[in-house]
């Protein structure tokens, strides 16, 4: 009995502070209340010799308790537990409770005992049973499928047990610590296989847990993938800009180019046409004085084109020294 309420406890402690620490949607107040609920029936069990009757009332009570939540912490993972439910699991809890004691005050009352805790056990394992089964058509699980074998095989037991006390004389023992073997044998073997169930349960947990956690690492290595994929992208959009750049800098000094040399030849073309009528005007000039028939009035003619041809280009280095001291200033 130490041993059994000493795992009872173990699995609280390491079940409930482990999942506790996450948001873990198969792990609700029933779980950490039937195991609670299991470690003190066991504790009561062991104190059957020092307090006897109370003693027996904590233990067998706290033992259906424990069956009923468990199926309600089953029951939870697929559709949520309703007020009328609880209401009336805790009167049924109620009403077996009185009808315990009362069995209990009663002379040889043993067999009587035995068949209501038994009965109503059996029943709620059943219910037990039935909630795996639903879940089962939703998850996979190897732990999960034994549990349910482990369950059905302790209904099967408890059924044989009401039977054996049926056929047996068992009325006179006080107590299950001092009733027949037999009947002992089957009890402490249904508590040893309820325990078990308790253990491929956590074990269930502790899976899902696992799988949980397996699945949130993926999800955050495909987050750190899409990042390290954005940080490239970034990267190549950096280089694709600063390549933009420097070909819209190019493109600039391009046309700043083309646009110099379109101005020299526009500037080059404007100074041609005074510098080229001077030119010409002196050679006619030169021409003339070498044929010895320059006269005074064709040397005015040409002096005054020469004096226009030089004004001319005179005024159009003036006004492009004007446009590049503006631009220069601005």
């Amino acid at each position: 009995m130490h041993f059994v309420l000493e795992t009872a406890v173990g699995i609280y402690v390491s079940t409930v502070r482990k999942q506790s620490s996450v948001d873990f949607q198969f792990v609700n107040a029933y779980w950490p209340a039937s195991l609670l609920l299991r470690a003190a029936s066991f504790a009561a069990w062991a104190l059957v010799p020092v307090f006897n009757k109370p003693a027996l009332v904590v233990a067998n009570i706290s033992l259906i308790a424990s069956i009923v939540t468990i199926a309600l912490f089953i029951r939870a993972w697929q559709t949520p537990v309703t007020s009328f439910q609880k209401k009336t699991l805790s009167l049924l809890l109620l009403l077996i409770t009185f009808l315990y004691i009362y069995l209990l005050n009663q002379e040889n009352g043993y067999s009587a005992r035995v068949a209501l805790i038994g009965s109503v056990g059996t029943a709620m394992t059943i219910w037990e049973g039935y909630e795996i089964s639903r879940s089962l058509k939703h998850i996979r699980s190897f732990i999960l499928r034994l549990a349910f074998l482990l369950i059905v095989t302790q209904t099967l037991i408890g059924i044989a047990v009401l039977i054996f006390l049926n056929i047996s004389n068992t009325n006179q023992a006080p107590n299950i610590l001092q009733a027949d073997v037999r009947a002992s044998a089957f009890l402490f073997l249904t508590f040893g296989l309820q325990l078990i169930t308790y253990v491929f349960i956590n074990s269930f947990l502790y899976e899902r847990l696992w799988l949980k956690e397996k699945a949130t690492f993926r999800d955050l290595k495909n987050k750190q993938d899409e990042l390290a994929s954005t940080s490239l992208e970034k990267e190549e959009i950096s280089l694709l800009l600063k390549e933009k750049e420097v070909l819209i800098s190019s493109l600039l000094k391009s046309n700043k180019t083309a646009a110099t040399g379109a101005l020299s030849a526009a500037i080059a073309h404007e100074l041609n046409q005074p510098l080229a009528a001077l030119l010409i005007n002196v050679q006619f000039l030169k021409m003339l004085a070498d044929a010895g028939s320059l006269d005074l009035s064709a040397q005015k003619d040409l002096i005054e084109a020469l004096e226009s041809d030089t004004k001319r280009a005179g005024n159009i280095v003036k006004v492009l020294r004007s446009i590049f001291s503006s631009k220069t200033s601005s």
